[in-house]
């Protein structure tokens, strides 16, 4: 970790830690809007992070959507990252506000003519909040749309996911950009945030196995449950194993590789940090929901383990049987 990214993390958790509690995280899940959360993160000029095009720029905004998945905060902090990244690469100026993108996986026949876009847009996070629009790719160019959604829905975490139409709608056009381009990016910063949520997963895990007995004695010190604890430390391991590559060198082989074990980790650490906690983390009342809720949702989202997956593959039989081992121990 570099000095910027260590000063960007300790930075990030002493206002998280402020701003993120349990009843900002309740009310956000109720659909109230953490407008003093937003404000902190505008003013400490996290939201423009990712405007530079240089890997220093990237690892600080892949830090910020690690600690953000670590808090759990309720805001769209990596789609305006991204959003805004996105647009500085296609030549246009991001406006000021809240963004969000729609995962190119998400459209459905978008059509664009000249500036004009028609098209659905399916599941694009916190459409209803974004001020300044939706960024997406069609016909490999950016576009900047309206965000007016159409149909509120949310993911399994609350988070607002959303359906936008546009029929015609008037849209700003930037530069060649492909949608994998867009769709691995958007993947990076959810594999960063699932990282994040392990890694609090783990300390909430072995918080409660320390301090919680059964049968007269904390339950850590139980062989089960310290084979549950390993497991999800292991789990927590590859994956930032896999988003540190990513990070240094982000081709879409390493992206994938990221994203599939963040997903496949979410769902296994989940699973078993609520069988440490037994049934009062299923409950509204404690905290743990907020975390593995987020867990589950983001594994699927700008691609799940599985199409990653066929990703991969795709790009490894491509490459032919000389290639694969050389693929798998490059250092970069």
């Amino acid at each position: 970790m570099s000095e910027a990214t260590r000063l960007t993390a300790e930075s990030a958790d002493r206002l998280f830690g402020e701003f993120v509690t349990k009843t900002v995280l309740d009310e956000a899940d109720a659909g109230t809007w953490p407008n003093a959360l937003w404000q902190a993160v505008d003013e400490a000029g996290y939201t423009t992070a990712w405007d530079d095009q240089d890997r220093d720029s990237r690892d600080i905004a892949l830090t910020l959507a690690h600690r953000d998945g670590w808090h759990t905060a309720p805001i769209p902090l990596a789609e305006t990252l991204l959003a805004r990244h996105v647009l500085l690469v296609g030549g246009i100026t991001p406006p000021s506000g809240i963004l969000t993108v729609a995962n190119p996986l998400n459209l459905d026949n978008p059509t664009l003519d000249g500036t004009r876009l028609t098209g659905l847009a399916r599941r694009v996070p916190f459409a209803r909040d974004a001020i300044a629009g939706v960024v997406t790719v069609v016909n490999d160019a950016v576009v900047l749309a309206p965000a007016n959604a159409t149909l509120e829905g949310s993911n399994m975490a609350g988070e607002p996911r959303d359906e936008v139409v546009w029929d015609n709608a008037d849209v700003v056009v930037g530069g060649a950009f492909l949608p994998e381009r867009l769709l691995a990016a958007g993947a990076l910063l959810r594999s960063a945030q699932i990282c994040g949520a392990l890694q609090h997963a783990l300390a909430r895990a072995t918080q409660y196995a320390t301090e919680r007995e059964q049968f007269g004695r904390p339950l850590g010190k139980f062989q089960a449950i310290q084979h549950y604890l390993a497991r999800i430390a292991c789990l927590s391991a590859t994956s930032e194993a896999a988003l540190s590559r990513a990070s240094a060198s982000p081709d879409n082989a390493n992206v994938a590789a990221a994203k599939i074990c963040a997903s496949e980790a979410a769902g296994d650490a989940a699973t078993l940090t609520h069988q440490i906690h037994g049934a009062i983390g299923f409950t509204q009342e404690h905290a743990l929901h907020h975390i593995t809720k987020r867990l589950w949702s983001w594994r699927e989202e700008f691609g799940a383990e599985g199409w990653w997956q066929e990703y991969l593959g795709g790009v490894v039989i491509g490459a032919g049987a000389d290639a694969l081992w050389p693929l798998v121990v490059a250092d970069s």
